[in-house]
């Protein structure tokens, strides 16, 4: 299941903490200060509010579960390609 949003106060209380709790793969772009507080907690210790808000525009952060082994804080490129003016 994907569940993406812009922000996220676009989710209940409830539904945010369940979320988080819960959550295998996270990916982050560049965040507000708000949400930069919660991912930065959810990333600990190696990134902090700071690394969420200056992140170059196209790169993210992952924070992922492969085969019951956590792997944190990996900074990637998004890269696109384009198909009739479409990205993909």
């Amino acid at each position: 299941m994907f569940l993406t949003h812009q922000y996220l106060d676009q989710l209940t209380e409830d539904t945010r903490h369940a979320v988080l709790g819960n959550v295998g793969t996270m990916i982050a772009f560049r965040l507000g200060t708000k949400d930069a507080k919660v991912f930065a907690n959810e990333f600990y210790p190696v990134l902090d509010v700071e690394d969420f808000i200056n992140l170059p525009r196209f790169y993210f952060y992952i924070n992922y579960l492969l085969m019951e082994l956590r792997l944190r804080h990996l900074v990637q490129r998004y890269k696109y390609c384009r198909l009739r003016g479409t990205r993909i």
